[in-house]
């Protein structure tokens, strides 16, 4: 993937979690969203992956909405 779709991506990625966030903030008031994972560049594919960080204390419904807004806002190939 080139930098720039990576760049959007990326982008379209906060934008999207601004909205979970919000709903997050009214399960844990002490903590943010961002605590509990973390989005990387696999060097190999050039593309973002999502690791959750904290499991244990990161609701299901949560971490299914992080996989989908993910997925959602990956950029489509040109040919």
């Amino acid at each position: 993937m080139d930098e720039l779709k990576l760049k959007k991506w990326r982008e379209d990625f906060s934008l999207e979690v601004e909205q979970l966030r919000m709903e997050f903030d009214a399960f844990f008031f002490n903590r943010k969203l961002e605590d509990f994972y973390e989005l990387k560049v696999d060097t190999e594919s050039q593309n973002l992956s999502l690791e959750i960080t904290n499991k244990e204390k990161l609701p299901k419904e949560i971490e299914k909405r992080l996989m989908e807004i993910l997925y959602s806002t990956q950029p489509e190939d040109s040919v």
